[in-house]
């Protein structure tokens, strides 16, 4: 297992347009899926599916625990130090305490499944939907500990490849089958049965990775090394680390998903779960870049920060959070401008989901422009922000939504999570730049920011002489023009720096 960050710069960009390109397709196919679900569910069934979806991904989130990203220090902690043998007993724990912790939120949430009904025409449907689906949570558990372990070791495209191409794919062909046999006539459009698909691709994609990377062989668990391992407290360790992750991950997911939960539970209709789970997909498009290079920069930080060199840790940050800049604002603006006709191929009901997908974008643009400072600041050893952060930001969005949903609906859960949002990146960006002197804003990042507002300023005019499908023309076109000075720029000024 090498690590090899020679040219940490050079490899970022590598990673980061393999990231892309792979996030890319996946949110292609994600969003032809969301498309021919809805088709086949219908607005009403697709409300009682995503509400059973987001019960599960909060199991899968708590059965995670983390260990996707503290593996990647760990592993290399133990690489460097030349205790390779170590590395799969370390794997093997956190798959038992994923397990276990899924395992327990699993019976919890069938043992609830009839009140977590929550929206009274969601009653008859949603407990054999969540039925279903209940065996996804711990597939997305080991799946996300998979990936951690691979983005450890240096197989970082693995991850991409097998995440973003293979499953998307896999999932695409299975619900198109589905949607081709309703048209049929020999399937009706029941949330069980689509959440059966979903869950079997999951599970075949976590028992292909198993056979295909040979995690946990025989071979590779024994030895003296590992029983040392073993006695050191490399258990304790690997739980310890993990836990203010996994506070971190538990605000992250409130602030994504525990709207469409109270939606269900506040809203008459299921349906308008559905329509706000859209306008969270579409907004979450532009937080894509901004993931893909948190994880290419993950492992090449960790490993300057083990050999202390604290200057190509600071400019690796800079540039990732550039390019997370320029990425996540332009589709942020390309969003924008081309959602309202998106939205008619969804049907009538989900024409709604714009105005809260603009709202949404406010907490995106928030995150891509502070960059990965929530990653920087465990690497430095203040992960303690991450859990006194938690508490903050579940209580704005609980009772955000909790006031705001029986009074605007699903564009009150929007404000909650918008504002939950904000209010988690900055505490993270004022903490990294209180310990660090560290920031997102070059000078570079404040005049692509300010070329974004005034564009976004004249198409908002625009719209007062040209039709939508024009202003969108003519927005991409200037959006394109920015980019490609902006871009020209900065390759020069960092061939200048290199």
């Amino acid at each position: 297992m090498n690590f090899d960050v020679s040219d940490p710069k050079a490899r970022l960009l590598r990673e980061g347009t393999y990231g892309i390109l792979c996030h890319l397709f996946s949110a292609g196919c994600n969003l032809l899926i969301i498309l021919m679900a809805v088709r086949f569910l219908g607005a009403d069934g697709y409300g009682v599916y995503v509400s059973a979806f987001v019960i599960v991904s909060g199991v899968a989130l708590l059965g995670c625990f983390g260990f996707e990203q503290s593996l990647i220090p760990l592993v290399q902690e133990l690489t460097h130090a030349g205790r390779q043998a170590a590395v799969p007993l370390l794997l093997r724990n956190a798959l038992i305490l994923s397990f276990l912790l899924t395992f327990l939120a699993t019976v919890v949430a069938l043992a609830c499944r009839e009140y977590l009904a929550g929206a009274r025409d969601a009653g008859a449907a949603f407990p054999p939907t969540l039925l279903a689906v209940a065996p996804l949570g711990l597939a997305m558990a080991w799946r996300s500990v998979f990936s951690g372990y691979l983005a450890a070791v240096g197989r970082i495209r693995e991850v991409f490849s097998v995440n973003m191409l293979l499953i998307r794919s896999a999932t695409l062909v299975c619900v198109a089958g589905l949607l081709g046999l309703k048209y049929a006539g020999v399937l009706e459009g029941h949330p069980a049965t689509f959440a059966a698909c979903i869950c079997a691709v999951e599970v075949g994609a976590v028992a292909w990775m198993f056979r295909r990377y040979r995690l946990l062989s025989a071979k590779e668990i024994g030895g003296q090394e590992v029983v040392a391992a073993g006695k050191t407290g490399g258990l304790r360790r690997l739980v310890r680390s993990s836990l203010p992750v996994a506070m971190h991950n538990a605000t992250s997911f409130a602030n994504t998903s525990l709207d469409k939960i109270m939606v269900g539970f506040l809203s008459p209709r299921i349906a308008d779960v559905g329509v706000l789970h859209v306008a969270g997909t579409f907004a979450n498009l532009a937080r894509l870049p901004h993931g893909i290079l948190t994880r290419s920069f993950g492992p090449m930080a960790s490993s300057l920060n083990q050999q202390k060199k604290d200057c190509e840790l600071k400019e690796l940050y800079e540039r990732s959070s550039f390019l997370s800049i320029v990425s996540g604002v332009s589709i942020v603006v390309l969003l924008a401008l081309w959602a309202p006709l998106l939205f008619r191929l969804y049907g009538e009901a989900f024409r709604a989901a714009y105005v809260p997908m603009l709202v949404l974008l406010t907490a995106q643009v928030a995150t891509v422009c502070t960059g990965p400072c929530g990653y920087m600041l465990m690497m430095i050893g203040r992960s303690r922000v991450m859990g006194l952060n938690m508490p903050l930001a579940v209580a704005i969005n609980f009772f955000g939504n909790l006031l705001l949903i029986p009074r605007y609906g699903i564009l009150g859960a929007a404000y909650a999570n918008a504002v939950a949002y904000v209010v988690s990146n900055l505490i993270f960006a004022v903490a990294l730049y209180r310990y660090t002197r560290i920031h997102a804003f070059s000078a570079e990042a404040i005049s692509f920011l300010g070329a974004m507002a005034a564009l976004g300023i004249f198409s908002f005019i625009l719209r007062h002489w040209l039709s939508m499908p024009w202003v969108a023309v003519t927005g991409t076109g200037l959006l394109a023009a920015i980019l490609v000075v902006h871009l020209r720029h900065l390759a020069s000024s960092w061939q200048k720096g290199d």
